[in-house]
């Protein structure tokens, strides 16, 4: 892939088994990405035609346009954990795919950025991250909403001077983990950095040990946009040189379900048995197999 060459192509894998396999599902021009995963399983891509000739979303493997209700820009939509697609608008609105309105156009709220959350009628609550522009200054906000039946009633909207793109979000004791722009101080670079949130003081905790380079302090890696938060116990794959094989029973002779590459995090259920190979536990994979690893090439 190199920008807008005519020769330059994109191309989109997808595994379903934990990063053992790799099938390639999409191939575009220069500027072809995922937006996220639908309802329906497919994939949903945009793809920039060519400079300042619009976009084109279609969903794969199945290779079908998906056409923008009227109104909406040409930003990507926001998807709901679920995978329901809501279109952006240009002033802080979001349309469901018929087109209607679920979140209207409202003065000083820029483009939306991301949702987080559920929006099951009359139980559901998310966190919308968006752009804000008051008296000309360009400011971010973090909205909380609950669903009110099936229409989005805000609560609260939280504002900042500092970039901030929410990756995950606890309700229940309004916390977040987020990428925020810090003030540049010298070790910094300005860059974006991920830290945990407190919506209701306001304060943050830089999470930045993950993030940083030994012989680079306090430069992150590439790109530190949080995309997903691994909430419970879990345990990473290491030293099969391969893939780790989950089997059906703690034991060395039970049925494969799955096998899995190092680096995999794995489920880990608390639950641990003695077994003809030494210490085995109940794990869960990203495909969603439930099964038991080999706790001598597990990272706990």
């Amino acid at each position: 892939m190199s920008s807008w060459e005519a020769d330059s192509v994109s191309a989109i894998l997808r595994s379903t088994d934990g990063g053992v396999t790799w099938n390639e599902i999409a191939r575009g021009g220069p500027a072809l990405f995922v937006v996220g995963l639908l309802e329906s399983g497919e994939v949903l891509t945009m793809n920039y035609l060519q400079p300042l000739a619009g976009v084109e979303f279609r969903t794969y493997p199945g290779n079908i346009v998906v056409e923008q209700p009227s109104g909406a820009s040409n930003y990507p939509p926001v998807l709901t954990a679920s995978g329901q697609a809501l279109w952006r608008t240009s002033a802080g609105g979001l349309l469901l795919s018929d087109g209607a309105v679920f979140i209207p156009d409202r003065s000083g709220i820029g483009v939306a950025r991301r949702m987080l959350g559920d929006l099951t009628p009359d139980k559901g609550s998310f966190l919308l991250g968006v752009d804000l522009a008051e008296g000309g200054v360009s400011a971010y906000g973090l909205e909380t909403y609950a669903m009110n039946g099936s229409v989005p009633s805000r609560q609260r909207l939280y504002k900042t001077s500092q970039f901030i793109v929410p990756g995950w979000w606890s309700p229940k004791d309004d916390r977040a983990v987020v990428t925020i722009n810090v003030p540049p101080p010298p070790e910094y670079l300005g860059v974006p950095v991920p830290a945990l949130l407190d919506l209701a003081s306001g304060e943050y905790r830089l999470l930045r040990d993950t993030f940083v380079r030994d012989q680079r302090p306090y430069q992150p890696y590439g790109r530190s946009l949080v995309d997903a938060v691994q909430v419970g116990r879990f345990a990473r794959v290491v030293n099969t040189g391969s893939c780790l094989q989950i089997r059906a029973e703690p034991s060395s002779s039970g049925e494969v379900l799955d096998c899995v590459a190092d680096g995999v995090l794995l489920h880990d259920t608390g639950e641990s048995r003695s077994g003809d190979s030494g210490t085995w536990i109940a794990v869960t994979t990203p495909s969603g197999n439930q099964g038991w690893a080999s706790a001598a090439f597990l990272e706990r």
